[in-house]
């Protein structure tokens, strides 16, 4: 976590694209790590504020349920369905 920021997980919501790619999500991504992935990931998914404060944008895993490809711009995103949520440390 990042300063006071409460990060939430939605496990096993299903995140599904128009163009038919589903992907479960599983829990979250320790973001510190994130970067064996690929080189400056680390840094793609963390803004910084103008007041100094670090917010994380994205830290889930996932499991590919439909696969496909996906084009964020041109597909959009919908949630399928939202289970209840889990603070981290929950659960």
């Amino acid at each position: 976590m990042f300063g006071r920021c409460r990060s939430v997980a939605l496990r096993q919501a299903v995140v599904e694209f128009r163009a038919k790619v589903e992907l479960e999500i599983t829990g979250l991504r320790n973001p510190c790590s994130i970067d064996e992935f690929h080189p400056r990931l680390l840094k793609a998914v963390l803004d910084k504020r103008s007041n100094g404060k670090i917010v994380l944008r994205a830290s889930v895993m996932t499991v590919v349920l439909k696969d496909g490809t996906v084009r964020i711009r041109a597909n959009g995103i919908k949630t399928e369905r939202s289970p209840p949520v889990l603070f981290v440390g929950e659960g």
